[in-house]
């Protein structure tokens, strides 16, 4: 297979192909489909790194025909092993163009799971009732929320809010939360009388968004909480569903005021305020900020559970 000279053999972008004619000049065998499969593999992904190994192929028939034979086996087994990813892969389809199916969300929720060691069990999952139908309303949303239970000396309110907002941080750049807001049991709390959770639960969530925005005449976030006030489930939707989360202007898709929680800011007089979410287009940055409960706007909505 010629003198044994080592070969000088190109690399980078500008060596494809090159591979394959300075090997056929040397006589190599590179007439079989496997041979030449092989090899414009190898040219693409190899690039400046692919030099000493074309080398040994060219001076070694041996190898060449062993190699060969197990780069085509190992190239049809990645393409039968990407057939069964896509297969497999939930779609991605967007809802209304804002909210990612359930299939996603599941898929969503194992994955937080074992990035954060939350501890939902296969059990959980595999009892996990089936989806409801999503509603026709543009901004009502089915979300599948899980409440961490509390841990490390926290309360439950502040273990939910901790836990949610690592996944934020994980699934947007650099969320940015106004330093005045504490979750401790001296500044956060569940709204009294809202819908009570046990820790360690994972459900399906179907919340309106929208519900009480009042683009025209604003409203008061006070006179709207209540019982139906959502919490978990507000940042649990803006973790799903990016695209949502993203499109809060105040304008076409209203700032989500999540109406289940009360916070006191040191200063400014004790559950006066309520945490709420806003997107800032600017610095394409995902905000959790406070306002007093008893500002009227035409900007936010107080999301609610629908039955």
């Amino acid at each position: 297979m010629g003198n044994g000279k080592p070969l000088k053999v190109p690399s980078g972008p500008q060596a494809k192909g090159v591979h394959m004619s300075k090997l056929e000049g040397r006589g190599a065998d590179v007439s079989s489909g496997a041979w030449r499969t092989a090899i414009a593999k190898l040219e693409v992904e190899l690039g400046t790194r692919g030099a000493e190994f074309f080398n040994l192929l060219n001076t070694s028939p041996k190898f060449c025909r062993s190699f060969a034979k197990s780069a085509v086996e190992m190239i049809d087994a990645d393409s039968v092993k990407r057939k069964q990813r896509a297969v497999s892969r939930p779609q991605s389809t967007l809802i209304h163009k804002l909210f990612v199916p359930t299939d996603v969300q599941i898929a969503n929720m194992r994955g937080w799971n074992k990035k954060f060691g939350w501890g939902i069990t296969e059990e959980q999952f595999a009892s996990l009732p089936a989806a409801p139908v999503w509603p026709e309303e543009k901004l009502v949303a089915v979300t599948l929320v899980y409440y961490p239970s509390a841990h490390g000396g926290m309360t439950e309110p502040q273990t939910w809010v901790e836990s949610w907002w690592k996944v934020l941080h994980a699934v947007h750049r650099n969320p940015r939360r106004w330093e005045s807001i504490s979750t401790d049991i001296d500044h956060l709390r569940t709204l009294s009388g809202s819908m009570p959770v046990p820790s360690g639960s994972l459900k399906w969530e179907v919340i309106d968004l929208a519900a009480h925005w009042d683009k025209e005449n604003g409203m008061k976030p006070q006179d709207k909480v209540g019982k139906g006030s959502v919490h978990v489930g507000v940042l649990a939707s803006a973790a799903h569903h990016k695209k949502w989360a993203q499109s809060l202007d105040g304008v076409n898709v209203p700032y989500p005021v999540i109406g289940g929680f009360q916070l006191t800011i040191p200063g400014h007089g004790a559950w006066t305020r309520l945490p709420y979410l806003s997107w800032h287009q600017g610095d394409r940055q995902l905000e959790l900020d406070a306002s007093y409960a008893s500002i009227q706007g035409g900007y936010w909505s107080v999301p609610a559970f629908r039955e």
